[in-house]
């Protein structure tokens, strides 16, 4: 068996030549408290999260928790209204539109976390609430 160390300097990627996007709001603590949420959830929720919930919803809530309240809702609504590439996941690798989705749940409709995770809307139906401004 080879060494773990030797496993994980192969499989381990730094970013690119760039700045990393988003850098002043992903300090490591930001690294830290996201990935520990993961593992929060998983032990509230059960092990199998990563398998019955959507990506917006554990990516969006870990993000939500990493940046600790350090998001301007409102630009980042107002970017994804303008088709923003930074909210798109796809294009831009950031997670910021899927914590647009948590802290609208969270935030601005008063869910609960528990109510999150019972009973998450499909990402569309969120899309449509945050387009139409309910």
């Amino acid at each position: 068996m080879a060494p773990v160390l030797g496993d994980v300097t192969r499989r381990w990627r730094t970013p690119g030549p760039g700045p990393i996007a988003d850098a002043a709001q992903r300090p490591l603590s930001y690294f830290i408290a996201h990935e520990l949420t993961h593992s929060d959830v998983s032990r509230r929720f059960g092990r199998t999260v990563m398998l019955r919930y959507p990506e917006w919803l554990l990516e969006g809530y870990a993000d939500y928790v990493g940046k600790a309240g350090d998001v301007d809702y409102a630009a980042n609504h107002a970017a994804f209204l303008a088709g923003a590439p930074e909210l798109d996941r796809r294009r831009s690798g950031l997670y910021r539109g899927h914590h647009l989705k948590v802290a609208y749940l969270l935030d601005r409709q008063g869910w609960t976390l528990e109510r999150l995770f019972a009973d998450p809307p499909a990402a569309q139906e969120l899309e449509r609430r945050l387009r139409s401004g309910r």
